[in-house]
């Protein structure tokens, strides 16, 4: 019985040193997002700034951010941009590439990549609902 359960935990042992990855992801991330809500009248607010508010401490990490609609601003202008790399990005709802209609869901999810390696280290994401005039951030 104690051989056999020695070769049990000698082979776990062998298995989780290297040729298998018996390592498991606690890492999380949130998304944070100024302002919750968000209408095309507010002149002075260009769109929803999201960030992570818990970022991974690695200098190796890209984070990697999708919308289903709507863009995220680059610079100082709109460009219909679906997919970018930045640790904070704008999203607006101009340049949709559908006509919303109250009650439409856009998903917005970030990826935290190592650069290097590409292996996902972390996800998260948020959905934005048009309400009347009015984009509001649910989590």
């Amino acid at each position: 019985m104690a051989k056999k359960a020695f070769a049990i935990i000698l082979t776990m042992i062998l298995l989780c040193s290297g040729l298998a990855d018996c390592s498991v992801s606690k890492t999380t991330i949130k998304i944070s997002a100024s302002p919750r809500k968000y209408s095309l009248m507010m002149s002075s607010v260009q769109g929803i700034k999201l960030s992570i508010t818990n970022p991974i401490e690695d200098e190796d990490i890209v984070y990697v951010w999708k919308t289903t609609d709507g863009s995220f601003i680059l610079g100082a202008g709109y460009d219909n941009v679906t997919e970018y790399t930045a640790d904070s990005v704008l999203w607006s709802c101009l340049l949709s590439d559908t006509d919303n209609t109250a009650g439409e869901i856009t998903k917005i999810s970030v990826i935290a990549k190592n650069g290097k390696t590409g292996k996902e280290i972390a996800a998260a994401s948020i959905s934005i609902k048009q309400e009347d005039l009015f984009y509001i951030v649910h989590k």
